[in-house]
């Protein structure tokens, strides 16, 4: 239908290693944190955008909106100026522009850890180990 699939590495796993020790991404972690205080969709949101950007789906400075979700569904979408990864500590580089809606509640547990959770399981079980 027209969709363009990337396939990617983290843009988060290298940035700043010059600026660590020990070959701890440290840095990479602490953003990855930073914007799952938002939402973990965010931070997909995010790490989607430099990935496709990167991989040339994109253009840097396109406004575009990018959308993620979990088990419970498509929760995220935020609007976003593209950006290559090298740039991302670029100021203006990339910029959210707006978060049209994310969950209320950013942090997830497993389907089985909700008190609520009515549905079946089975379509879930080809994630566990």
């Amino acid at each position: 239908m027209g969709a363009r699939i990337v396939r990617a590495t983290d843009p988060f796993h290298n940035i700043g290693t010059t600026l660590e020790s020990g070959g701890v991404p440290v840095l990479g972690t602490l953003v990855r944190m930073c914007l799952r205080i938002i939402s973990s969709g965010t931070s997909i949101c995010v790490d989607a955008t430099l990935m496709a950007t990167d991989n040339g789906a994109l253009k840097e400075g396109e406004e575009v909106v990018a959308a993620a979700g979990s088990w419970i569904g498509l929760d995220t979408a935020v609007v976003l100026k593209a950006a290559n990864s090298i740039n991302f500590f670029k100021p203006g580089a990339l910029q959210v522009k707006e978060i049209i809606c994310k969950p209320r509640n950013p942090f997830y547990t497993w389907p089985v850890n909700q008190k609520d959770w009515i549905g079946d399981l089975q379509p879930y079980k080809k994630f566990t180990c």
